[in-house]
Parts: C-alpha cells; structure tokens; sequence
C-alpha cells in the first residue's frame, strides 16, 4: 500500500485546509470512483433514454435485470475474488511474478467455463419467454462482468486506482452513447450496449495487467493445485458470503410477492425498497473516503513497521509499541469514519425534502431512507473492520462475521416484512450492527493476542 499511502501523505503536508479537501477528494474518488459511476451513469442511460423514447417500461426493465446481472455476478465471483488476491500478495512477497498472469489466465477460464454453465441454465429459467438475442446478452454480460471482478480486485491489490477509475468512465460514457444509438432494438439494444461498455473496461484491465506482468508460461491452476500454496478455503468462503449478505435483504423483498412487482421473467423488483437504499449507498461517499485514507496511509505504514520489526528479530518492548500504534490508528479510523459519516448523515436528514423535491421522489420514501442511511453507515463501519481483519490475516474471525452478516441478514429482513410497512429497512439496519458489534469483539482479541500468537509462531 505504500505507493498510494505516501502520495496521500505527500499532499497533506502542504499543511493547508485545500490540502486536506483535496486529500478526502482524492480517496473519495480512488476508493468509491467505479461504483459511483456506475450507479450515476445507469441512472443517467434511464433519464436520458426515457426523454427520447418515452418507453418507460423499457427502461424500468433494462435497469432492473443490470441491478441482477451485478448481483448475480458480484456472488459468482466473491468466492475467487479474495482469495485470488491473497494467492498474488503471497507471489509478490516471494517475487515470483512469473506465477501471477498464468495463474489469472487460469481463474478467468474457470470463471468463464462455470459462469457459461451457470448462467445458460439461470437464463433459461429465469425467462422462458424472451428472445435468443435477449439470453445471448444476458450471458454475455454475466461473464464479462464476473472477469472485471476478478481482474479488478487484482488490479486494486496492484494499488492501479487510477486506471480503474478512468476505465470505468470511459466504458459507462461509451454504454450512454451506444444505448441511444441502439434504442430502437429495445432492450436488447440497451443490454447489448452495457456488455460492450463492460467488455471495454475488461480489455483494458486485462491489456494493464498483460503489460505489468510477463511470463513464459500461458495457463495454470497453481493458486489451487500447488501442493506448497495453500488454497484459503475461509477466505473463499468469506468472499461468497460476504456478497451474498450485502444483497440478502434485497433478494427477501424482491421475491416477496407483498413487498414487489413482476418486472420481466420471473426477475422481479421492489419499488418500496430499493431506491431509498441505493440513495443510501450513495451517501457513503465522505466516510469510504475517510477509511480509505486512514488504511492506505496510516494503517499500512505502521503495520509494515510492526512486521519488519517481527521479521528482523526486533524487542518485544518495540513490538507492544508497534502494536499500540497501530491499535491507537484503528481507533482513529472508525472514530472518524462514524463521526463524519453520522455528520454528512445528520445533513441529508435536515435537508431531505429539498433533495427529494429536486430528484422529483415521493416524499414518502424518506422514513425508509433515514432508516437506510443508518444501516448502511454501520455496513461501512463493518468493511472497515473487515478490512483490517483481512489485513491481519484473522481468515476465521472474517468468515464468522460473514456467515453472521448473511444470516441476520436474511432473518432480520423477513421478519421486518412480517412487522409491516414501518419496519422495512430495521432488519438490514439491525443485521449490520450486530455483525459491526461482533467483528469488533473479534478484533480486540486478535489485536490483545498479536504478540503472545506472533512468538508463539517464532518459537
């Protein structure tokens, strides 16, 4: 993390007040830049096309089967997209580059060979009555989709920020353009221009990654074949289950005939839930910023200098002072994250109904939304946690938090829809803060143990 960390720090010690706003700016687009284009630019297509055609219906339906083909896609690949990342961190460690692009080749043939199985049946299921052309660029979008995940938490590991921001602007900006050129098809025509939006953002990783890395080798499966490599089978897990709790309460209330529609196929949407929570997610800008700035450029440097304290035989006296430092940043950073979050939070709910008045909404949505900015504050709070534990490499106290977040999750959500209208939004918000609560039990412990399990592991 150093190479981000110090230009982060290098801007800071301009020691002025457009330092720091230019500090947070940065991080908050480097962390949160790709979704948030993302989010704002499907938005836009629908704004955009809705004006031109007037075909409502269209749209409505183009947007909810992209919502589906991100969460569908985002699960698939959850399960190789964490412990792919540790596999490269562990061949960088050992400077064994030469492993990493044949062994990406190698998880983008098995994602793309069970995603072409999986996602063919899904299709025929899920719409029995569409056309060929519709199935074609479903699956294609599914898998050009499950390849950026993979190749971007490789190039996030790679700390290439940056170019992922500039790709995914580039790949939503062309998405824009070919859906008005192609919104006489229908919605094939729209789904048609997302995955070659999509397929231009994944050829530019992949060219990224071709150009960082050589090798005389062309496929392989090392990352679990390797008899000398351990295949983190609770890093796996933990990715899975941590993407399949993120989406767990929107899955209960779209396939709960009371709280949604039919939209098209057995593929279903609810118009109660959904736009206040995606309102909601769009606020974690400010507090995304703060935790990426407080991991890249605190947490990472004096976690570097605890283990190479470690690794060079430093004094347990240094150690228990490393330890404290990082301990105290920790602190800091979900101190900070929750204050300027609840801030931000505290804004939007004094001023929300000029901000809903100007996106045209339904006032009615703001109990959900407030319940929602609550939750989704305290999710965020939990990926910082959960950033640290992967971090620390608590493999075990990750997954339990993650089986945790998914099963409150689900049971929490079905049991607000019982409660009636007033209590939509509590299970999400009540799942997050007993799973926040626990990972930060689990982490006091690992942190209170990192010495006695550090020399233990020496001697």
């Amino acid at each position: 993390m150093a190479g981000i960390g110090f230009e982060l720090r290098k801007i800071l010690k301009e020691d002025s007040l457009i330092s720091i706003f230019k500090v947070y700016g940065y991080s908050a687009v480097l962390s949160a830049g790709s979704w948030i284009i993302s989010i704002l630019s499907i938005i836009v297509i629908g704004i955009v096309n809705i004006k031109l055609t007037n075909n409502y219906k269209t749209i409505i339906q183009f947007q909810v089967v992209i919502t589906y083909l991100v969460a569908f896609s985002l699960i698939y690949s959850g399960f190789f997209q964490l412990s792919f990342t540790r596999y490269i961190s562990d061949k960088l460690f050992e400077k064994d580059y030469y492993r990493i692009l044949p062994n990406y080749l190698g998880v983008l043939s098995i994602t793309i060979v069970l995603g072409l199985i999986f996602t063919v049946t899904l299709s025929v299921y899920l719409f029995p009555e569409v056309s060929n052309l519709f199935r074609v660029t479903f699956v294609s979008s599914f898998i050009v989709l499950s390849c950026i995940w993979i190749s971007n938490s490789l190039l996030l590991g790679l700390k290439e920020y940056k170019k992922i921001t500039f790709y995914f602007f580039l790949g939503y900006l062309i998405i824009l353009i070919l859906s008005i050129f192609t919104r006489e098809i229908g919605l094939e025509g729209y789904i048609a221009s997302f995955f070659i939006g999509n397929s231009f953002i994944f050829f530019a990783m992949f060219s990224l990654i071709l150009k960082n890395y050589k090798s005389n080798r062309f496929l392989e499966f090392d990352f679990i074949t390797n008899k000398k490599h351990i295949f983190y089978w609770s890093i796996a897990f933990s990715g899975l289950f941590y993407n399949l709790a993120i989406w767990a309460d929107k899955f209960v209330f779209w396939f709960n005939k009371e709280t949604s529609n039919n939209v098209i196929g057995l593929l279903r949407a609810s118009v109660l839930y959904d736009l206040p929570i995606f309102l909601a997610y769009l606020s974690i800008i400010p507090g995304t910023a703060i935790f990426f700035y407080r991991l890249e450029a605190d947490f990472a440097e004096k976690y570097d200098i605890l283990f190479d304290a470690i690794r060079t035989d430093g004094t347990y006296e240094q150690i228990i002072k490393y330890k404290d430092e990082i301990n105290e940043v920790i602190k800091m950073a979900i101190k900070e994250t929750i204050i300027v979050q609840g801030i931000f939070n505290i804004l939007l709910y004094i001023f929300s109904d000029k901000i809903f008045g100007f996106l045209n909404l339904p006032i009615t949505y703001t109990p959900l939304f407030f319940i929602d900015l609550v939750a989704v504050q305290l999710q965020l709070c939990l990926m910082v946690v959960l950033s640290i534990l992967y971090y620390m490499n608590r493999r075990k106290e990750s997954l339990w938090v993650t089986i945790i977040f998914l099963l409150t999750n689900i049971i929490l959500s079905q049991l607000s829809i019982k409660m009636g209208f007033m209590y939509y939004g509590y299970g999400f918000g009540l799942s997050s803060l007993i799973s926040f609560t626990f990972s930060l039990i689990l982490l006091k412990r690992s942190i209170d143990e990192l010495e006695y399990e550090t020399y233990c592991l020496i001697n």
